[in-house]
């Protein structure tokens, strides 16, 4: 999954500092905010700031030492 900043942010030049998640992740989301305006912003409790955009993921899920999957 890949989580990308909400335009609402965007528009007011908050920068959300974002990655990809691992296949099968769980549990707490962190994201790094930053501020690139001259204003200063107030998070409101249950403000959405990021969303996520799902890809199908491929290959057998067994990790064999290596991140490239080899053909027997």
């Amino acid at each position: 999954m890949l989580y990308l900043p909400r335009s609402t942010l965007l528009r007011s030049f908050i920068s959300v500092h974002t990655a990809v998640g691992d296949p099968g992740f769980y549990g707490t989301l962190q994201f790094m905010l930053y501020n690139y305006g001259e204003f200063e912003y107030q998070l409101k409790q249950g403000e959405r700031i990021a969303q996520g955009v799902v890809f199908e993921v491929s290959g057998s899920g067994e990790y064999k030492g290596s991140y490239q999957e080899t053909e027997s």
